[in-house]
């Protein structure tokens, strides 16, 4: 039996409470997880470098979230468009796509 049908079956056997914790746990786990790609450039130090006039940290702060936004705006039509069974590869090449440019921002530091 496939994995997928074997963990259909033990939540379906599963009362509504259980399920409810068992998915809030899987959605904490899971922002905790993405919480390391999303933070590690505030650990970095960039004293004095500036982008026109600005802060060099606030620039990629402000970057990031105008990209977490245009994401969850995109996200939700991407989402709902896809079908059921594509959705955990999506967030797989999701993640390793986060992953990659966070790699790419380490390899390729700023010339400032």
């Amino acid at each position: 039996m496939e994995i997928t049908q074997r963990f259909k079956k033990r939540i379906s056997q599963m009362d509504e409470k259980s399920v409810a914790i068992l998915l809030a746990v899987t959605a904490f786990l899971c922002y905790t997880c993405m919480y390391s790609f999303r933070k590690s450039f505030t650990a970095a130090s960039f004293d004095d470098a500036t982008v026109w006039g600005i802060n060099y940290k606030v620039c990629l702060v402000i970057a990031q979230m105008i990209g977490y936004m245009c994401s969850k705006f995109y996200g939700i039509k991407f989402i709902a468009e896809s079908k059921q069974k594509n959705r955990g590869r999506y967030l797989i090449v999701l993640i390793c796509i986060s992953w990659l440019s966070l790699l790419a921002f380490a390899w390729f530091p700023s010339s400032l």
